[in-house]
């Protein structure tokens, strides 16, 4: 008997999972079908779909939404009337279809009965303002703005927060050109909730130039700590940078992380900006947001200080910070290296080459090769700067790269010898990572051949003078030089004048260098100088000069790399000039 029973057992055991395998898996529901119907776009199926849950759950609320949605595209938008209808009359109290029939009504025009079930809505939630604003915004969808304003309006009288709705009525009124009063309404906003100051601080930064007396005039008449922190954030946004950094520093809160929010907003407003005084607006607002944190977050942010009071040429404070950064036991170890890097960076900046030179020296051995040749290049050029050209040379003496020799070869030009910079300027070649290096040392190498000496101090002063930033001492000596030089070292000493002159704004001296460079003698420079003069005319006014002289260089130049630029602003010059021809 006992196979038998073993057989029986079995099949016992086996029927459930042979029972189970003939019941068929359920098709999913129709919202689930519906949803992925509407995620594929079709949304013709999907209404279909939703249409079928209303038919037996008019209420519903979930069909409801997704039935207001794919009607939108498929233009059946008014066939929702009969469906709120449908679900009103079986539940005329629940927010989710309160909210679609204000919008419903809305958009049908039936601003009464919109007006009817958002006051019910509200009703059920005194204190929010959700049922205003989307009476609002579907009012203002259909470009009714009287409606829209209206349905704020009474928002304001009836929610027991003034500020709830301000920034819907800020922006509502901003739209009107009420700048004013949008103003205010920010300020309203503002105070009630801070979070709101960055984006209204953005809001009235993109209002015109005739409208910003306004927003000033607004917020200065309030005056208080609200109004003056937005004004701050509003000048940065506007590109004020030294008065938003002046207000915002003012009017800092009193609380820590208050006034760190603040700050880190002030210095986001200036991000993207490269000027000094930008570079000095957003040190300060580092310095400050740093006395706000702690530990390593505050090295960083003292760091970042520092660079940009360096960026702006402001040394001494840059050293200040740099020094305090130095001694913090809580800094890490990146941080202290970088801090190190930009001391070094301040010390050249400074002109402190000896300083800097004890700084590198800490900190060569955790520097790549690349990074401390370049560094030791930069220190060279400090001393070279400051007269000291053996100490220089001997500091790069080793440095076989493209930049090394660059530099040697000028600092053999600043000594006045122009057999070895010839040489050495030559083995750089005329390729370089940076094309503006590449495009001076040929430069160079064609004047110093144009000298006619091995040895020629002037040349090699006058490119000195400019390395230490004196371009007034550089123009003088350049045009001393430039009478001595062959032509082609004539025409392009005379070229770089003219640039100088134009770079302090001395236009009459820039046009006399510029037209003695505009040598027929010398087609590599004559196009570029002719470019230039014909940019100066343009910007005084003398637009038809410019044209006719850009055209003279297009027809004598056909050549020059600087003819599809000169065509590209003589087409522009005919457009902005009346009757300025084909």
């Amino acid at each position: 008997m006992r196979p038998r029973s073993l057989v029986v057992v079995a099949l016992m055991v086996l029927a459930p999972f042979g029972a189970r395998a003939q019941v068929r898996i359920p098709e999913p529901d129709p919202m689930a079908r519906a949803l992925a119907a509407e995620r594929k776009n079709s949304f013709a199926e999907a209404a279909t779909l939703f249409g079928t849950i209303l038919a037996t759950k008019p209420a519903d609320p979930g069909a409801l939404f997704g039935m207001e949605r794919v009607l939108r595209p498929l233009d059946r938008a008014p066939e929702m009337l009969g469906l709120v209808q449908r679900a009103l009359a079986v539940d005329s109290m629940g927010v989710g279809i309160l909210q679609i029939a204000v919008r419903t009504y809305t958009a049908a025009g039936r601003s009464d009965l919109a007006r009817q079930y958002a006051l019910r809505w509200a009703a059920q939630a005194p204190d929010d303002p959700a049922p205003f604003q989307e009476w609002s915004a579907a009012a203002a969808e259909i470009r009714d703005r009287i409606a829209a304003r209206a349905a704020l309006d009474l928002g304001r009288k009836r929610l027991t927060d003034p500020a709830a709705l301000s920034p819907d009525l800020a922006q509502m009124m901003m739209q009107d050109g009420d700048i004013a009063g949008a103003t205010r309404e920010w300020v309203v906003a503002v105070k009630g909730t801070p979070e709101f100051r960055s984006g209204a601080a953005m809001l009235l930064g993109q209002v015109t130039l005739a409208q910003r007396a306004s927003v000033r005039s607004t917020l200065r008449q309030d005056g208080g700590p609200e109004s003056r922190q937005l004004l701050g954030l509003v000048e940065l946004n506007w590109g004020n940078a030294v008065e938003g950094a002046t207000l915002i520093r003012t009017a800092l809160p009193d609380k820590q992380e208050e006034a760190a929010v603040l700050l880190e907003s002030a210095i986001d407003a200036l991000r993207g900006r490269e000027d000094r005084i930008t570079d000095l607006a957003k040190a300060t607002m580092l310095e400050a947001l740093a006395q706000r944190q702690d530990g390593g977050e505050a090295a960083g942010t003292r760091l970042a200080a520092a660079r940009a009071y360096a960026d702006g040429g402001a040394e001494r404070d840059a050293r200040r910070l740099l020094g305090a950064a130095s001694t913090d036991p809580l800094a890490p170890a990146a941080t202290n290296q970088a801090t190190a890097m930009t001391m070094l960076g301040v010390l050249l900046a400074e002109g402190n080459a000896a300083e800097a030179e004890k700084v590198l020296q800490r900190l060569s051995p955790s520097l790549a090769i690349d990074d401390r040749e370049r560094e030791t290049r930069r220190l060279a050029m400090a001393f070279a700067r400051g007269g000291n050209f053996a100490h220089a040379e001997e500091l790069i003496a080793a440095d076989s790269s493209i930049a090394g020799l660059d530099l040697r070869g000028r600092l053999r030009l600043f000594a006045g010898d122009l057999a070895q910079a010839t040489a050495l300027l030559k083995a750089a070649g005329p390729y370089d990572d940076e094309r503006e290096h590449a495009v001076q040392r040929v430069t160079l190498l064609v004047m110093m051949q144009s000298a006619g000496a091995d040895s020629l101090r002037n040349l090699g002063a006058a490119l000195l003078s400019l390395e230490r930033g004196d371009s007034a001492k550089a123009l003088r000596q350049l045009a001393d030089l430039a009478p001595r030089l062959a032509p082609a070292g004539a025409a392009e000493a005379h070229l770089l004048a003219g640039q100088l002159a134009l770079g302090a704004r001395d236009t009459t001296a820039a046009l006399r260098f510029l037209r003695l460079a505009d040598d027929t003698l010398v087609p590599g420079v004559a196009p570029a100088a002719r470019m230039l003069v014909a940019r100066v005319m343009a910007g005084s006014g003398r637009a038809e000069e410019a044209k006719a002289l850009l055209e003279r260089l297009i027809v004598d130049y056909p050549g020059s790399a600087v003819v599809p630029e000169a065509r590209r602003f003589r087409d522009a010059l005919r457009g902005a000039i009346p009757g300025g021809g084909p």
